[in-house]
This record gives structure tokens, sequence and C-alpha cells, in this order.
């Protein structure tokens, strides 16, 4: 889930290759589904694993086992605009409801994977919700701060949420 607000929007290229090295990460293809959201300019989430599919008008599945397809896709989407600030917890718990209607088999090994600057002042969910909702799902949540990590309130929020969840946290920089 790429949770794209302004303070973060010019990372986008930074967050696309880190993607782009997702298909390097020996996932298997029989096993590994890949689905890809992200926060377009008008603030709504949206789907955009088979961007890059349906700009060539093709199908666009949500999940995939072709993972260079949710790469191209993520580098296909390349926003130019986004809203200033985004409820971080209400799209995480939007994108954990999409897990119940994934084609995976509920016995394989789910993941999260949140690219973000961690804020969030919008949302009335809260971080307890979220974690026992991923709980619930099977999912662990990874987090991988995008913006400042100086600002410890939202690394704190991103720290947490991957902690409670089972996930790992990391910083962009670390990610590479």
């Amino acid at each position: 889930f790429l949770d794209l607000s302004d303070s973060v929007l010019d990372r986008y290229p930074d967050i696309a290759a880190a993607i782009e090295r997702f298909p390097e990460a020996k996932l298997e293809v029989n096993t590994d589904w890949l689905a890809a959201y992200a926060v377009d300019a008008a603030g709504s989430l949206r789907v955009i694993t088979g961007f890059a599919a349906e700009n060539e008008g093709q199908g666009a599945p949500e999940w995939a086992q072709d993972h260079q397809l949710v790469a191209n896709s993520v580098r296909a989407f390349a926003p130019t605009e986004a809203p200033t600030l985004t409820p971080l917890f209400g799209y995480i718990s939007a994108v954990l409801d999409r897990f119940d209607t994934a084609p995976t088999p509920t016995s394989v090994k789910r993941f999260l994977v949140v690219f973000s600057d961690g804020g969030d002042l919008l949302t009335a969910e809260s971080l307890n919700t979220i974690a026992t909702k991923a709980a619930r799902l099977g999912v662990a949540i990874h987090t991988v701060m995008i913006g400042n990590p100086t600002n410890t309130a939202n690394a704190n929020n991103l720290k947490r949420l991957a902690g409670e969840t089972n996930g790992l946290y990391w910083e962009y920089d670390e990610f590479s």
C-alpha cells in the first residue's frame, strides 16, 4: 500500500524502484500473490495492480502472480498530485478488507507492506483496531518510513503498527 500524501510524493520514484526489486526477492510465481494499492490525487484508495495492463487495454487484475506486472503498474501509475493529508489507518483497514476476497489460500503467509510517512490526523480508526483485524486475517504488516524519521510520532505509528502485527519496520534508506 502506497500512502501518498504531498509530503512523500517526491519520493514516489524511490518507492517504485523498491517495488521493482520485489521480483528479485525470490518470490515464487506459484504461491506469492501481489496486489498494489495507492492513494490517488483525489484522496481515494485505488487498485493499481493492473494499471500497466489497463493502460494497454487489457483486463486489470486486483491480485496477480505476475510480479513484474505489479512492478510495471506501480511505475506506470506515477502520480503528479497528492492530497495534503491521508487517513492512513482507514486506508490500511480498507486494504486489509481486500484480503477476505483474495484468491490466495489462507494457509500461506500473508503480508501487507505499507510505504508511508506514518502521519494520520484524519482517521477515527485506532491502531489497536487495525492490529486486531490484521491478526484475525493472519496478515503481518511491514512498514517502510518514507518521510522524515525524526518525526517521532509518525515513526512510532509505523513502528507500533509493525510490532503489533508481527511485521518489521524500516526507514527507506535501510529498505534498499
